[in-house]
């Protein structure tokens, strides 16, 4: 078995000792919002919601989702920690729920895996990757494929060289023949006291490779799953250790790049444990075009939590200025954000806090963590500046309430018509209160959501060549005024501008620029947010 049962309200190993996560509790004087400039809109109340799948901890069906959702040929895939045979389980769920058992497969114990906190990747020909945090023939995890002929183990960690207990997804390159990931332990210390690998295998199952060794002053125990750009680059997290700076006498974690073909690790950042954030526990998201990555660390900043923004100032050295976008209160806003973010259209940032979100409705009755705040979590969105603002807006899409759901612990899916999928560890229809969890969708449905959808389809075309940048900026700026005068609440000067933004595509319609197809396309987006805002 693994180190830990449930590894988010329990401890993590570092430096050979136990340690306990446990998010101090901070007298706020001043809400997060005034502290870090951050704009406070009004709470959504989750009127778009709705629950997929329960699991019943029984029958077979899993219990307790940690994982992130992929959508593939209209289906959503996952796993849980527990259930089905009662060491976890892969499951397939339609996009828009089921009714019968989701299990495709149930984790028997080693040989076989124990305990997939995270989520599969795809490679494109119908084949799925993940890991186990425990089993294997070792005890110590392992990496499998999925494919038409069932579940087969590819590697399964030694629990010394070559890593132990791997918490994170998988990560493939572009050509679906190379897997990344991390390990949050072993390494050249052991099994418990190291401090965590990254790795490499390939999808057939050959050459693996141990490609980092942590050593705790350069990072330990990552959690996160890993990202690859285009010229080769991991990026990721560490939960704890970094260098010890002026800046981080005690560091709390680091983001880190490391180089596929250098093998050099470059520390990014390293979080002081104030506020700037301390312990991320998921991997970061990457702007394409900024570079820049976003992500969320589990305590730190007012004491639960932040959201974070790196930006590239150097290439040589590689340096990045840190900015906090978000620090949690712990009220209605949320808690403990073990979750990264997703990054939507237009640089909109999707996440999960823990808990939270409600300060009369109490989840601490149902689960054994300490210290955290009331409520059983919430989904929350950070809308990027427009105009001349230089602010992010934060809102509340959805508060849980045990029996919609408990601890969103995991990232969000997003599919292409900005509707968020999602998986709660615990709460729902079970009647124990320990086993349990949710698959839920959150529908993109209000005028802002549909408006940064909109955005992000004119960017869509202009990067496939089907407009020009000059095209797609004038289309974009009617937008933006839409959304800043909506902030406003000036809905005849929102609707006078997408209504410029309907002739302006038009008119590129008739002078040939742009296809009918994709024309009609936008142009029946806008006349639907026209017609949500008229009739709201």
């Amino acid at each position: 078995m693994i180190p830990t049962t449930r590894i988010h309200w329990h401890h993590l190993r570092s430096n050979g000792e136990d340690r306990y996560w446990s998010v101090r509790t901070a007298l706020v004087m001043a809400s997060a919002a005034l502290l870090m400039g951050v704009v406070a809109a009004p709470r959504a109340h989750g009127q778009n919601f709705t629950t997929l799948w329960n699991f019943s901890g029984s029958s077979g069906d899993g219990s307790n989702p940690q994982s992130v959702l992929i959508l593939s040929g209209g289906n959503l895939y996952g796993t849980t920690v527990w259930g089905g045979t009662g060491l976890g389980t892969i499951f397939k769920l339609s996009s828009s729920g089921a009714t019968s058992t989701p299990t495709i497969y149930s984790f028997a114990g080693a040989p076989d895996g124990v305990n997939p906190y995270a989520g599969l990747v795809a490679d494109g020909s119908g084949n799925f990757y993940g890991t186990t945090a425990g089993g294997g023939d070792n005890s110590c995890g392992m990496v499998f494929k999925m494919s038409a002929n069932g579940v087969q183990p590819l590697h399964s960690f030694n629990c010394t060289s070559d890593g132990a207990f791997p918490y994170a997804a998988l990560t493939i390159d572009p050509t679906g023949t190379i897997l990344y990931g991390t390990t949050a332990y072993g390494g050249s210390a052991g099994r418990y006291a190291g401090f965590g690998t990254i790795f490499t295998i390939a999808t057939s199952g050959g050459n693996f490779a141990t490609l980092h060794t942590f050593v705790n002053t350069d990072g330990a125990n990552p959690t996160g799953s890993l990202i690859l750009d285009s010229a080769g680059n991991l990026y990721g997290t560490t939960q704890y250790g970094g260098p010890v700076t002026t800046a981080a006498p005690n560091p709390a974690g680091t983001v880190f790049m490391f180089n596929t073909s250098t093998s050099v690790l470059t520390e990014l950042y390293t979080f002081s444990g104030g506020s700037d954030g301390a312990n991320p526990y998921a991997g970061v998201v990457q702007d394409s075009s900024s570079g820049n990555l976003f992500g969320t660390t589990v305590g730190g900043g007012l004491g639960y939590g932040t959201v974070f923004e790196l930006t590239p100032t150097s290439t040589t050295p590689v340096t990045y200025n840190p900015t906090t976008l978000y620090a949690f209160t712990g009220g209605a806003d949320g808690a403990q954000p073990f979750a990264g973010v997703a990054l939507g259209a237009s640089g909109t940032l999707y996440g999960a806090a823990a808990s939270g979100g409600s300060t009369s409705n109490s989840c601490n009755a149902y689960f054994s963590f300490p210290n955290v705040a009331l409520g059983c979590g919430a989904i929350f969105e950070l809308v990027p500046p427009t105009g001349t603002s230089t602010t992010y807006t934060f809102s509340v899409k959805h508060t849980f309430n045990y029996g919609d759901g408990a601890a969103p612990s995991a990232g969000l899916l997003i599919d292409s018509s900005g509707n968020l999928y999602g998986t709660t560890q615990y709460g729902g229809t079970s009647a124990n209160n320990k086993t349990g969890g949710t698959v839920f969708k959150i529908t993109a449905s209000t005028p802002k959501e549909l408006i940064h959808l909109l955005i992000g389809q004119v960017q869509g075309l202009v990067k496939s060549g089907a407009l020009n940048s000059g095209e797609g900026t004038s289309l974009v700026a009617h937008l933006n005024s839409a959304l800043r005068l909506l902030n406003m609440s000036n809905t005849t000067a929102t609707i006078s501008n997408l209504n410029g933004f309907i002739y302006e595509v038009q008119g590129l319609e008739s002078g040939g620029q742009l296809d009918p197809t994709d024309a009609q396309t936008l142009i029946n987006a806008a006349q639907n947010i026209i017609n949500l805002i008229t009739t709201t």
